[in-house]
């Protein structure tokens, strides 16, 4: 599983991911290449993404 959580920085959402406990992503939601980073990122780990709330 791929943990994701959003954070709203001063320059935009950002969306932040970690997978067995190690951080794998930090991309920015709006970004041109968004949809096609997180789609790369669950195939080469071959994981699904969960809402992850602290």
């Amino acid at each position: 599983m791929i943990r994701v959580q959003k954070y709203n920085s001063p320059c935009g959402i950002l969306v932040l991911a970690s997978f067995e406990d190690k951080f794998c992503l930090c991309d920015c939601q709006m970004g041109k290449r968004h949809q096609s980073t997180i789609k790369r990122l669950k195939q080469r780990l071959k994981a699904k993404f969960i809402k992850f709330e602290i």
